[in-house]
């Protein structure tokens, strides 16, 4: 169905496809050939199996997961109309270049029910869609995904603290692929990352995935574990990995947190409603808690 459009280069830099498994973006890239103009087609499984992978016997629950994934970290979003099931490739023109002597073709309706994620591809006669949204919610937050029981204290600690809250369950997943070991620098990781990241203001769109970030393969995280801070954090470096060290990285991060804490019930973050005010309180307390970060360093070197 590509028939008026190429597809750019700088899809291969994609933070959300580095953020998952090879068989999830290798399902990305088949979309990419059926979809509509507007990047729209069939959700159901059995169809999608079907037509991308025509030559292959795979199993329907492998098509569940990798769609599962594609939408977890924010590639595709499934909706219904009129009682059938698609998906659309969310942010579809950003990868795309369109030929101007060719009109674009609609070959799928528009989103008119946004679908609670992986229901419809688990349940093929699904009907559990948010009723009355005529459009799909691109930046759902992904904090209610998943069942919230099955996810560990210690990857709480680190959700709290990571800058993109988005694509939980597939995170969590990364996460278990973590020796308990490893658990303590991830958290610290994801503080330090959550630093840097306010402090240099990085859109969201350039914030690495959480899953991608904590992939154990990938080891992106390890990056953060002992870094510099620039400009107001000076040049105070965290402690690197020793026995002697392991202690004052885990009061370290006990006393961040508490801190953050302190500084969100100061600001009274958790009763602010519009979204721009949150936006430049979230910023203060950045700034703050990396003011806090260079002065605790420097009371506790040795």
């Amino acid at each position: 169905m590509a028939r008026s459009r190429l597809l750019a280069n700088k899809i291969l830099t994609s933070e959300k496809l580095n953020a998952i498994d090879e068989g999830s973006e290798n399902l990305f890239y088949h979309l990419l050939v059926l979809v509509d103009d507007f990047g729209r087609y069939y959700a159901k499984p059995k169809i999608v199996r079907s037509y991308c992978y025509p030559l292959r016997e795979l199993s329907l629950d492998v098509i569940i997961k990798r769609l599962d994934n594609l939408e977890s970290v924010g590639l595709i979003q499934r909706y219904k109309n009129n009682g059938e099931t698609y998906l659309e490739i969310v942010e579809f023109e950003k990868y795309q270049k369109f030929r101007s002597d060719i009109k674009r073709k609609e070959d799928f309706p528009i989103p008119t029910e946004v679908c609670n994620e992986s229901d419809t591809a688990r349940n093929e006669s699904d009907t559990s869609c948010n009723m009355g949204k005529s459009t799909v919610n691109r930046n759902r937050n992904e904090n209610e995904s998943g069942n919230e029981k099955e996810y560990t204290p210690e990857f709480e600690s680190f959700w709290k603290e990571y800058p993109k809250p988005k694509g939980k369950r597939v995170a969590f997943n990364a996460w278990k692929e973590h020796p308990k070991k490893n658990h303590k620098e991830l958290i610290l990781a994801a503080l330090n990352y959550k630093v840097l990241c306010n402090y240099k203001k990085t859109e969201m769109d350039y914030i690495k995935e959480p899953s991608g970030f904590i992939r154990l393969a990938k080891e992106y995280w390890k990056d953060y574990i002992e870094i510099k801070i620039p400009g107001q954090v000076g040049e105070s470096r965290l402690p690197k990995k020793t026995p002697e060290k392991e202690k004052e990285s885990d009061d370290y991060v006990e006393a961040r947190m508490k801190k953050e804490d302190e500084l969100k019930k100061k600001h009274k973050y958790s009763n602010i409603k519009d979204a721009d005010i949150l936006e430049k309180a979230n910023h203060i307390i950045q700034n703050e808690l990396a003011k806090w970060t260079k002065g605790y360093y420097e009371q506790n070197k040795n």
